[in-house]
């Protein structure tokens, strides 16, 4: 075999190994739109975490509106204060409300975790 073409072939092994190691994305059909204010995706496959960082000032309220589907495998949706401590569960699969007395400032974070799973959430936030 030539150099050239021993070269030409490392190039597309090379180069495949990158193209079908891109499939395993943790968003797969991803269909969304985030915010600082809103998390929404609608997606076929989800399998990892998305963080959204809310700040705030002690004494503040912060106010979630949420839904989310689940057609296959399973979504968590938390809320965890600076400290990192969960301070509430969404449930996955409902829709509702719910409320957070920031007793501290600073980051609180919404962390979204998909395991597996097929469907969508839509999370929106305010600070008051």
């Amino acid at each position: 075999m030539s150099k050239r073409l021993v070269g030409i072939i490392i190039v597309l092994v090379l180069f495949s190994c990158l193209v079908f190691s891109s499939c395993d994305a943790e968003l797969v059909g991803a269909v969304g739109s985030n915010g600082p204010n809103h998390a929404q995706e609608s997606y076929h496959y989800f399998n990892g975490t998305n963080t959204f960082g809310i700040s705030t000032s002690a004494g503040k309220t912060i106010d979630f509106t949420y839904s989310s589907a689940v057609k296959s495998g399973t979504l968590s949706i938390q809320i965890l204060d600076p400290s990192k401590t969960a301070v509430s569960n969404l449930t996955a699969g409902t829709s509702g409300t719910t409320e957070i007395n920031a007793d501290n400032g600073g980051i609180y974070q919404l962390v979204i975790t998909g395991t597996k799973t097929e469907g969508s959430y839509n999370v929106s936030w305010s600070v008051k």
